[in-house]
């Protein structure tokens, strides 16, 4: 038996029964074991116990941005515990989950295009768990469309926003916001993205839901290839919002924490262009490593490179300066504070005047 058939008692070939996968299904089957920053308190060391919830716990309110709703929750302890963990994982779901996303502002959809859990970069402070195996190879088109399908009949009748998991959470975060391109890896490095995209769009269009942005979070290193252009062109014109990762303003900072073979100059030149054809969001991670703070002469030129986009004609929105949250990959990486967060966003607003930058003391 397959996959699918294993999950759900039906088959995912072509026209068969993963087509009629419905939102009963996904809610009643057993939910997928949870890994990583989703795992059962047990699993936890006790010194990455404290880890997590130091950064839980220091949370301070982060100012709103020019335009940003007051309402919205502005301490980690006013959304959990549904916002305390992001499991990737619904029902007995392979790809499509739900998660409370702070800065999305409610519910987001989420798509894992990595379940392998292999990415491009292997950035010190990750906190997916690659010390155990992922659980799939590939994408199945067949069964990424059925979740789809029935995740967003979900969405649009209420029933995903009803979902228990988030019953503790504020109102006004108990509403769907997005769908995104996330997970384990790089979204746009994965040969099935661009049909993964068209599966996306279709559904989303089935459902109703022509006004739900579609996000692709992502570190931007494949964005020259031909058909991942051609495939962020096609998503312009079916919400796109781009939040593309920016951990640096040198190469040997590049190299410390996101650790990629890609060179750092790869990743300027494809969010310049990028942002020349789209307005972007800018998502940048500081933390201790070893106990250091990230030095000012970074800061500096991680402004800078702000600047560069800006004056190379591509249009930056929001900036998003946050920090590690959950249990990283790497035990030497550590919080900053929200006072420490402040100043990298004070340098944010100096480089991009009128551009809202806001600093987030926890996590998505």
């Amino acid at each position: 038996m397959n996959h699918c058939a294993r999950r759900t008692g039906r088959d995912d070939t072509p026209g068969g029964g993963c087509g009629g996968l419905t939102w009963g299904m996904i809610h009643a089957a057993p939910a997928r074991k949870a890994t990583g920053a989703g795992a059962p308190e047990s699993s936890l060391s006790a010194p990455a116990r404290e880890l997590r919830d130091a950064g839980l716990q220091m949370g301070a309110p982060a100012p709103a941005a020019p335009g940003e709703r007051a309402s919205l929750p502005r301490r980690m302890s006013d959304v959990l515990p549904a916002h305390r963990e992001h499991p990737r994982t619904l029902g007995a779901n392979r790809y499509v989950y739900a998660v409370i996303s702070r800065r999305a502002g409610g519910v987001s959809i989420g798509v894992n295009l990595s379940p392998h859990k292999a990415c491009n970069f292997d950035c010190t402070y990750c906190q997916v768990d690659r010390t155990t195996p992922g659980t799939e190879k590939t994408v199945v088109p067949e069964v990424l469309r059925a979740e789809l399908r029935a995740v967003f009949e979900a969405a649009a009748s209420g029933a995903l926003a009803a979902e228990p998991r988030f019953a503790t959470s504020p109102a006004e975060m108990r509403r769907v916001v997005d769908v995104a391109f996330s997970g384990d890896g790089e979204p746009t490095n994965e040969p099935w993205f661009p049909e993964a995209a068209r599966i996306l769009a279709e559904e989303r269009a089935r459902a109703g839901l022509r006004d739900l942005p579609v996000r692709v979070i992502t570190n931007a290193t494949v964005f020259h290839r031909p058909e991942v252009a051609e495939t962020l062109r096609f998503l312009d014109a079916h919400g796109l919002d781009v939040w593309a990762k920016l951990d640096a303003g040198t190469e040997p900072y590049y190299r410390l924490v996101d650790r990629s073979r890609v060179p750092f100059e790869r990743v300027l030149a494809n969010l310049l262009a990028c942002a020349r054809e789209r307005t972007v969001t800018i998502q940048t991670l500081f933390a201790r490593h070893h106990g250091e703070a990230p030095p000012a002469a970074e800061i500096a030129a991680w402004a800078g490179r702000l600047r560069a986009i800006r004056e190379g004609g591509g249009r930056i929105g929001w900036v998003q300066v946050h920090t590690v949250s959950r249990v990283p990959a790497e035990s030497f990486v550590t919080p900053l504070s929200l006072e420490e967060l402040e100043p990298i966003a004070a340098a944010a607003r100096e480089a991009l005047p009128g551009t809202r930058v806001a600093a987030y003391r926890g996590s998505l």
